[in-house]
């Protein structure tokens, strides 16, 4: 953030490169012209969509948005 960007998305913990892969996936599609939703409503999108499909938290809960969320 020192570095000038606005926001990032970080993990507290490691997680598996196969959730992670699938939730940036789904949080950048969140990110959409056609589905104008904040960063932070992304984020969340992403994260309800993944533990469909990783149930672990550890999967998907490390991730938190620090930064401006719109």
């Amino acid at each position: 953030m020192g570095a000038g960007v606005p926001s990032l998305v970080v993990s507290l913990w490691p997680v598996s490169d196969q959730s992670t892969a699938a939730l940036m996936q789904s949080f950048y599609g969140n990110l959409t012209l056609a589905q104008p939703l904040t960063k932070a409503q992304a984020l969340r999108q992403a994260i309800l969509t993944n533990a469909r499909s990783y149930p672990s938290p550890g999967d998907w809960a490390a991730f938190t948005l620090l930064g401006e969320a719109d």
